[in-house]
């Protein structure tokens, strides 16, 4: 009977286990036919290299075996609106311009299809999965920040790793809003390079969708060349317009000497500087203005600046990365950029793994204070004497509960003095009214005393005559 007992035992717990654990979802394989007749394989090859582009109205038939749950599209670039039919009921997506686009289904089925927009769209790979649980790897964006507590404003995609990781990671961990722009775009050139951007975002914790560059990305060794190879003015609009969208209570940028010298670099530092003293008035680039409103960006950082300096430490374990460091999760995300690792850059804190200084001068963890509205730093955070927007807006909502409280409190003791009243008032009647009868049944005693009196002279005059 015990064992009987036992035995029922656990396979309970091990039934509560099992439903405690949520079910992971599988990539599973499916097959794509085209209504433009064109081979689908590059669309399955798990490469965001090759791709097919297809024109407006492009109908996309997808199935399996097994039961598509969600459907993952990595765009080669902005789709615009796309129809997902699942069914027999149609979806709208695509409005977001995200370029790696997952879309969890309403209901799991065997087919669905993609119809695309009036303008068409590339595509570079195609990915469907079963229910449960998503791999690390799919990437669910949301929109980017309104109001961001850090901006990280790279030149390029990689620079945001190699060169200010630590910030992006470190504050991700501890749970500010950190929002990555960048200057240049690489879509007329090497567009695989922006796949690589979000994948090593996406590494580094980074899930609000970040602000792709405008410009052309175009090499230099100087500031005076960089200068000449854009659009200033464009340029400097740009910058003022990224500052303002974000409106970030700390604004991160790159090194006033480039770094290891690029020009590019050394632009969009000098172009950050020159901007963080226009935003806050709206007659600079009334554009921009109107549409996002002006800020003053409390405080500005830029890498290796040596005034001020803080230098963070990579090396601590962070909760939200499964106890990796900084340095690890960055160098991870920096594999992302498959195409640059030819190149000699790689992600380092200026230390050995026994903690020696080695002589790598562009350490990712040291940034200068190059202004600010609140202050000098005390110690290596970013955000002291600063608060975030999420500590606002809880201040904001206390305060709003607060007067809230308040007002009702007021209002129960305006319903209890108005309930007093009433019933001072109802006393106030009562002795009235009871004044009031006792004057009405006191002048018909005195009526009808007066009345007696008179029938008994009357009678008493009678019988005088008699």
């Amino acid at each position: 009977m015990l064992k009987k007992f036992l035995a029922i035992l656990v396979v309970c717990v091990a039934g509560v286990l099992l439903l405690s654990v949520e079910t992971r979802a599988d990539e599973i394989d499916c097959s794509v036919s085209v209504s433009d007749g064109t081979d689908p394989a590059n669309l399955l090859d798990d490469n965001y290299r090759t791709k097919n582009t297809y024109a407006a109205g492009t109908v996309l038939t997808i199935t399996s075996e097994t039961e598509i749950a969600g459907i993952y599209i990595k765009w080669d670039d902005s789709p615009g609106a796309w129809t997902l039919t699942v069914n027999g009921s149609e979806y709208t997506y695509g409005e977001n311009g995200y370029l790696h686009e997952y879309v969890e289904l309403t209901e799991a089925a065997n087919a669905v299809t993609v119809t695309l927009g009036d303008s068409g769209a590339c595509i570079t790979d195609i990915y469907t999965f079963s229910e449960g649980e998503l791999p690390d790897w799919v990437q669910i964006w949301e929109d980017s920040y309104e109001e961001a507590d850090i901006l990280v404003f790279s030149s390029h995609s990689d620079d945001e790793i190699l060169f200010m990781g630590s910030i992006i990671t470190t504050y991700v961990d501890a749970g500010y809003r950190v929002q990555v722009a960048y200057f240049c775009d690489f879509y007329q050139t090497e567009p695989y390079r922006r796949h690589e951007l979000l994948d090593g975002l996406w590494t580094m914790g980074v899930d609000h969708y970040p602000q792709l560059g405008k410009f052309a990305d175009v090499y230099s060794t100087d500031l005076a060349t960089a200068e000449s190879q854009y659009d200033l003015d464009e340029a400097l609009s740009y910058v003022v317009e990224t500052i303002r969208r974000f409106k970030p209570q700390v604004l991160v940028s790159q090194d006033l000497n480039g770094e290891y010298g690029h020009g590019t670099h050394m632009l969009l530092a000098k172009l950050v500087t020159e901007a963080i003293e226009l935003t806050a008035d709206e007659s600079n680039y009334p554009e921009s203005a109107a549409e996002y409103g002006t800020w003053d960006v409390p405080k500005t950082y830029l890498h290796l600046y040596t005034e001020n300096q803080i230098e963070l430490d990579a090396r601590v374990p962070l909760s939200s990365f499964g106890g990796k460091t900084a340095l690890e999760v960055c160098t991870e995300a920096y594999e992302c950029h498959k195409s640059q690792q030819w190149m000699w850059f790689y992600v380092s804190d200026g230390y050995d793994d026994a903690g020696n200084a080695t002589d790598y001068a562009y350490s990712f963890t040291k940034f200068g204070l190059y202004r600010s509205l609140v202050g000098s730093d005390t110690g290596n955070d970013i955000m002291e004497n600063i608060t975030s927007y999420a500590e606002q807006e809880s201040i904001a909502q206390a305060e709003q509960e607060s007067i809230e409280a308040a007002e009702r409190e007021s209002a129960e003791q305006e319903s209890i003095e108005a309930a007093a009243a009433e019933q001072a008032r109802q006393r106030r009647n009562v002795i009235i009214y009871g004044a009031i009868a006792v004057a009405c049944l006191v002048m018909i005693i005195v009526i009808i005393v007066i009345f007696s009196r008179e029938r008994s002279n009357k009678r008493r005059g009678r019988k005088r005559r008699r």
